[in-house]
């Protein structure tokens, strides 16, 4: 039945995309985009396979079909509304068909709001293991709420543009110990462009968890002074929790980044830096040097070859110490679920959630080089892989004796037609204590009409 709906749903949406382009003008554009997959897998599917799929694939699943439509109106000359709805079906998940973006977009030249659930963009055909964001990942379908922010970096002198953008969410999934959870978010940051050859971005991004109502304590605040701590990162009123009155209101965590580019005539060398925090001593980079620190190089006429390294680290958590340390990162006494949206972590995909309770992160403290490249060695013909060594370690209340060691291996081959895009993928992870073990084949084909 849930297969049949998604099928009706291709259907309508392939019915109102003929009916759209026959009427086309240059205000309205429509696309439409279907998507199969069939997997062959051991026990699960390998880690790569269906990690930072914006919740697409489960580690079990060995079918999957999804649509995607969207229409963009112009108004003007200056104004343009859009509205995107996808939805898909896989099987070896709790909820099998589900939304995957449902929202309205309206942008004019300088800023856009964003009304609903839109997945984040991706640079680099997901080279990085965080798609360049360590708190947003895309591990997860796309949260519900209002965003507001800059379309493109602003002038604010010669060389310096900033990008800025504020939003709210709600983490609604039923299995949450908060229900109803709200998500505060804010960023900010600073681009400097040094005589064309030389950029330098620097900012930061901060979520907060707050309101929503516990099984144990109750409501939490949600007022509008209760929004203003949040938004600050003050201690909370007499209505809230005697430790956020001493401390901060909420659950409060972000990351602040440094990327650096250097342009030539052969390409693009990147380097960047995801600082990771989860209290007060992170952004004072007590926790130094925990987050992802990647190279990445674009080269300009071979072959469209991109080569992605990363070093992942989030051992320190500003020491072992149970004061000011053991930052013990996406989680929270109060909001147990942690930085989770349907049991599956938002930021940072190789930190877990307790599978036995639900409940609290049971691995935060890793150690991981990872090696990825895409190369198009003939026009039509696309080759992505990667390649992970992990060490998982828990935490510092729960370590992991001996630890975790992975090997996570994936490799994906695109052949682009006229009608459409046929690809294969194989993964392979191999670990030390028979965890992780597990091989995949899979063969997809996906097809966008314009």
């Amino acid at each position: 039945m849930k297969f049949l709906s998604l099928v009706f749903f291709c259907m309508f949406s392939l019915s109102i995309c003929a009916q759209k382009v026959n009427g086309t003008t240059d205000d309205v554009e429509v696309s439409l985009d279907l998507d199969l997959r069939a997997n062959v897998l051991d026990t699960e599917l390998p880690f790569w396979v269906h990690t930072n799929t914006f919740g697409r694939l489960g580690n079990r699943t060995t079918g999957y079909a999804g649509a995607s439509s969207k229409i963009d109106y112009t108004v003007n000359e200056r104004s343009r509304i859009s509205v995107g709805i996808s939805a898909f079906y896989r099987d070896g998940v709790t909820s099998e068909l589900q939304r995957n973006e449902l929202y309205v977009q309206y942008e004019r030249p300088v800023w856009r709001v964003v009304l609903g659930s839109k997945n984040p963009e991706v640079s680099d055909s997901y080279l990085s293991t965080t798609n360049e964001n360590i708190i947003l990942s895309g591990n997860t379908r796309s949260l519900p709420g209002i965003l507001l922010e800059t379309t493109k970096p602003l002038q604010i002198f010669n060389r310096i543009h900033i990008d800025v953008g504020l939003g709210h969410y709600l983490l609604n999934d039923e299995q949450r110990f908060v229900q109803n959870t709200r998500v505060h978010y804010k960023r900010f940051y600073a681009l400097y462009n040094l005589n064309g050859k030389h950029s330098i971005k620097a900012g930061i991004q901060h979520f907060a968890q707050w309101g929503g109502t516990s099984p144990s304590l109750g409501g939490q605040p949600n007022g509008l002074s209760d929004f203003a701590r949040i938004f600050v990162g003050s201690g909370g009123g007499d209505n809230s929790f005697d430790g956020e009155q001493v401390n901060a209101l909420g659950n409060h965590l972000g990351s602040i980044d440094a990327f650096y580019a250097y342009t030539h005539n052969k390409g693009v060398l990147s380097a960047y830096h995801l600082h990771l925090f989860d209290d007060g001593s992170g952004t004072r980079f007590a926790n130094f040097p925990d987050g992802v620190w990647g190279l990445k190089y674009k080269f300009k006429n071979y072959k469209d070859l991109i080569i992605n390294y990363e070093y992942i680290d989030t051992r320190n958590q500003s020491g072992s110490s149970g004061r000011s340390g053991r930052d013990n990162y996406f989680s929270n006494s109060i909001y147990r679920s942690g930085w989770t949206y349907e049991g599956e972590i938002i930021g940072l995909p190789f930190f877990e959630l307790n599978q036995e309770t639900g409940l609290g992160i049971s691995n935060n403290r890793v150690v991981a080089h990872h090696i990825a490249a895409r190369i198009s060695p003939i026009k039509k013909l696309t080759v992505t892989g990667k390649m992970t060594y992990l060490i998982n370690k828990g935490t510092f209340a729960s370590p992991r004796i001996p630890n975790q060691q992975s090997l996570l291996n994936y490799a994906r081959i695109d052949y682009f037609t006229k009608f459409g895009d046929i690809n294969f993928t194989a993964g392979y992870d191999i670990n030390n204590n028979n965890r992780l073990n597990g091989w995949t084949i899979g063969l997809g084909y996906k097809y966008a009409l314009n």
